[in-house]
């Protein structure tokens, strides 16, 4: 969302950020000069900070609000007819909308366009009854023209960063440690894995004290390391040679985006948009969700083959242009004008 402000203010646009007061992306607001709003619901039913908002909407005068997350989604939606704006959500879950007559209301009313950030989360909501004619896509963006892995300067340092040698074949999974995302799959993968590879999460989450067991229990202490959570992966992944992505599902996969964008082929499950972004393959590999082995085989492939891992690299970073944050930025704009042209 900080890319879109940034790319908003870039193009002349007047905005106001509603957001929770301290929290960083308010932060980053005021360092970029807009005005915020603390806006901190404590459900959907919280009327009060509905009207506050729709009150700073209405004395901004805004003619559009974008709800960016679920928690925001009622709250836009009651502050744009409050101040009589229209209103955008954005969608960024591949789940099926809330069966509850409550959960169909919300979606059926008040919101006049819902940008979705992948075909599939597209599919989920108009699956969800949503009319296909108010849903919109417009792909998560990356920075591109970063650190790559094949700047040996910017490898070196990376690799110093994380304690790893020039002469070692690495692999990351980027993300929150939770079931979704399949590190129990690349750890049982890495079991199978017969060259030499070291795995590195970079990455929290509740599921790490179950991962830290699943490791010891494989004796993969040396190979399969925990970074934590950072902050600096966009310069850290040219330190790796492949990204790992094997998740049961997807928005969109943000962090494939930004290992295409360092130059990284990728290995991830077929799903969400995984196969489209990877171009069938040509940036990477393309696994079975939930199969370990065949996730396995194909991180044993590009471990074992640098010449792969360089054409597959050059690819995915040709690839990643499609989902910059201009266009990203760009793809919400066009949303913004059509529904000012209506």
């Amino acid at each position: 969302m900080a890319y879109l402000l940034e790319g908003l203010l870039a193009a002349g646009h007047r905005v106001m950020l509603a957001a929770p007061k301290g929290a960083p992306l308010s932060e980053r607001g005021l360092r970029l000069g807009i005005e915020v709003v603390d806006f901190r619901p404590w459900g959907d039913l919280d009327a009060g900070a509905s009207l506050g908002l729709g009150a700073a909407v209405k004395r901004f005068g805004a003619d559009i609000v974008h709800g960016h997350s679920a928690g925001a989604h009622l709250g836009a939606a009651m502050a744009g007819r409050l101040a009589r704006a229209r209103v955008v959500v954005t969608r960024r879950l591949d789940l099926p909308i809330g069966r509850s007559g409550f959960s169909r209301w919300k979606y059926r009313n008040g919101v006049a366009r819902y940008v979705a950030i992948s075909r599939c989360v597209a599919r989920s909501l108009e699956a969800g009854g949503i009319e296909p004619g108010s849903i919109r896509v417009v792909y998560s963006g990356v920075p591109v023209g970063g650190p790559r892995a094949a700047d040996p300067a910017a490898r070196r340092t990376a690799r110093m960063s994380l304690g790893l040698n020039d002469n070692e074949t690495a692999a990351v999974l980027v993300g929150a440690m939770t079931a979704q995302k399949g590190h129990d799959l690349a750890v049982a993968a890495m079991a199978r894995v017969t060259h030499p590879l070291k795995l590195i999460f970079l990455g929290d989450g509740p599921d790490r004290p179950a991962l830290e067991k699943q490791v010891a229990s494989l004796d993969l202490g040396e190979r399969v390391l925990f970074a934590g959570f950072r902050n600096d992966v966009p310069a850290l992944l040219p330190a790796f040679d492949f990204l790992v992505a094997p998740s049961r599902h997807e928005g969109l996969g943000t962090s494939v985006l930004e290992g295409m964008a360092a130059g990284l082929p990728v290995v991830a499950s077929r799903v969400a948009e995984f196969e489209d972004v990877l171009d069938q393959g040509k940036a990477g590999r393309l696994v079975g969700a939930g199969d370990a082995t065949d996730l396995a085989l194909a991180m044993n492939e590009l471990a074992s083959d640098a010449a792969l891992r360089g054409r597959l690299g050059g690819a995915a970073l040709e690839r990643a242009g499609r989902y910059a944050v201009t266009e990203m930025v760009q793809g919400n704009i066009r949303v913004y004008d059509e529904l000012r042209r209506t």
